[in-house]
């Protein structure tokens, strides 16, 4: 597909051509060294070795895909960006005599925020349990959120197992035990699996030269043709925040400003050529923010392609004017694997509510399930449960009104002989109470019906859209291990067309 604004979307393998190598022997073996020095305390599987053997080779590039770090293998999309990365480099290496080189970028630099450390889950009723641990957590607090993990998913069957891999070791912390998890599923595909700290000193490197060629301008020029072609940036998520300050274990951002940059209720500034000096002086005091990390990246390794959000491509094009500046590189983007998974469970209840996945619409800009449902399902709309209960409504009108009729229509009854009197009585409450059992069995009927439908709701909710949000940023790795095991995984990987835009629906058995 042709460049619009510096980003060029890549459709085939034929759009993924190597790019001119900028890494001299030296270079790609101290990159190669800092690989190997981070991943070898984790005892990767052999082919995870080939891959950083392979990356000393001159022209041999990586497929890149980031990820944020979370409790119990983070979010699903984390492992989609993984899983893609892992299938686009298994189709090109199919098609080209030089493969890629599978990468996934652990972002722990960005400031981490209390979904790092929490997780919400769901109880067999549906019911959302959010669990959490410090940031600095102990193995006892580890041991008491597995206890009520597995107190709320006791029921399924593989959630043991599923916790052994997924819950945080001694000395682990979030990104490390997501580099583990992640190493063990794709380590026999070669997945490489880093973190900035790893490459800290190329980072730096980079990011000063970056910063010295005034970033804050020339974004602001791309973001103004952006504008005047239409492309409006309130509609699109941007990173105002292009270099971050993180000494004493406190995070503050560097907005631009007055000079150049400057904190927060600073009176003063520094410019682009102090700040890139000052980043040059304490090089693991400064990373840069999200607006920057993706030119970075590219500067930092030789990335062939790049395995993007989709909401993303918009501040990529913002990129544009400060790589031209740069002669940086532009890698063609693939939009990551996006999909759904849907259980048995769950299609049961959609098939309940008469829905399917494709009418919840837009997946993740639903509030609730409601506003989905067709007419014809909606607890209070026209129904046979309505019909029902206007029925029940006349029958205990009938009841009343039949009542005061026996005792007006039998009054001449008992005025002849009092004897009549009791069994006038004794009649007309007989058929009351005979009225009155139907309404309570038809009541009941009702109830356990709009209960089940209530039920399927929740379920459809916390399933498909928890929170209202897609499924894939919100639902944990373990919510899908626990019941179904890794295999589903590489059935996936698979299946998966790393060049497909669709939105996919995984239906499990």
């Amino acid at each position: 597909m042709a460049p619009a604004f510096g980003v060029r979307l890549a459709r085939a393998c034929s759009d993924l051509v190597t790019p001119t190598d900028r890494f001299d022997r030296d270079e790609r073996a101290a990159l190669t060294a800092r690989l190997s020095t981070a991943l070898t305390p984790y005892a990767p599987h052999v082919a995870v070795l080939d891959s950083i053997r392979a990356l000393e080779q001159p022209s041999t590039c990586v497929a890149l895909a980031t990820a944020r770090p979370g409790l119990f293998g983070s979010p699903l999309d984390a492992l989609y960006a993984a899983l893609h990365v892992v299938r686009l480099s298994q189709v090109h290496s199919r098609t080209s005599s030089q493969p890629f080189i599978p990468l996934l970028w652990i972002d722990t630099d960005k400031e981490p925020t209390r979904d790092s450390y929490e997780a919400t889950f769901h109880s067999a009723d549906h019911l959302p349990q959010r669990v959490s641990l410090p940031a600095n957590y102990a193995a006892a607090e580890t041991d008491s959120v597995r206890a009520c993990l597995a107190q709320l998913l006791g029921h399924e069957p593989g959630l043991d197992e599923a916790l052994e891999l997924l819950s945080p070791r001694p000395g682990e912390h979030v990104a490390s035990t997501l580099k583990r998890v992640l190493l063990e599923v794709f380590g026999s595909s070669g997945l490489l699996v880093c973190s900035p700290s790893d490459l800290r000193t190329d980072i730096s490197h980079f990011l000063a030269q970056v910063i010295a060629a005034k970033p804050n301008q020339l974004l602001q020029q791309s973001s103004a043709q952006l504008a005047a072609n239409n492309f409006l940036a309130h509609e699109h998520p941007l990173y105002p925040v292009l270099v971050q300050c993180t000494e004493d274990g406190k995070t503050q951002p560097l907005h631009s400003g007055r000079d150049g940059f400057c904190y927060a209720d600073e009176p003063g500034s520094r410019t682009a050529a102090e700040l890139a000096a000052e980043i040059v002086q304490a090089p693991d005091a400064f990373v840069p923010g999200q607006a920057l990390l993706p030119l970075v990246q590219d500067l930092v390794l030789p990335v062939a392609v790049r395995v993007v959000d989709r909401e993303t491509l918009y501040s990529e094009a913002t990129l544009d004017a400060l790589r031209s500046a740069l002669d940086a590189p532009r890698a063609p983007l693939v939009p990551r694997l996006s999909c759904t998974l849907v259980d048995a469970a769950t299609r049961e209840s959609l098939a309940k509510l008469d829905l399917s996945v494709r009418a919840l619409g837009s997946l993740g800009s639903l509030g609730s399930l409601g506003s989905a449902c067709p007419p014809g399902k909606q607890l209070e709309a026209d129904s046979p449960a309505q019909a029902l209960k206007e029925a029940v409504e006349e029958f205990r009108a009938l009841s009343k009104a039949t009542t005061e009729s026996l005792h007006r229509i039998a009054r001449p009854l008992w005025e002849f002989d009092p004897v009549l009197r009791p069994v006038a009585r004794r009649s007309a409450r007989d058929l009351r109470r005979t009225l009155d059992r139907l309404c309570e069995k038809a009541e009941n009927v009702l109830g356990t019906r709009d209960g089940q439908f209530a039920r399927h709701q929740r379920r459809v909710n916390s399933v498909l859209v928890p929170n209202g949000f897609p499924q894939e940023s919100v639902e944990y790795l373990l919510t899908w291990l626990a019941p179904s095991g890794p295999a589903w995984i590489h059935e996936l990987l698979g299946e998966l067309d790393p060049f497909g835009w669709e939105h996919l629906v995984v239906n499990f058995p």
